[in-house]
């Protein structure tokens, strides 16, 4: 009979690695797109305080 055995991962200390849940993947994309959210405004921004380098 064929029997299902579980996978640890462990790291180079021989300490088992924490499984990710699915709210922490979840919680990552969220920040991911609140990053990427500021990019055009922070683009836009650089784009002027570049041009603008004289008084």
């Amino acid at each position: 009979m064929n029997t299902i055995k579980q996978l640890t991962i462990k790291n180079d200390r021989n300490q088992p690695i924490k499984s990710i849940s699915h709210q922490d993947i979840y919680s990552l994309h969220d920040l991911l797109e609140q990053l990427n959210s500021w990019q055009n405004a922070l683009n836009l921004l650089n784009y002027f305080l570049v041009i603008n380098k004289d008084p």
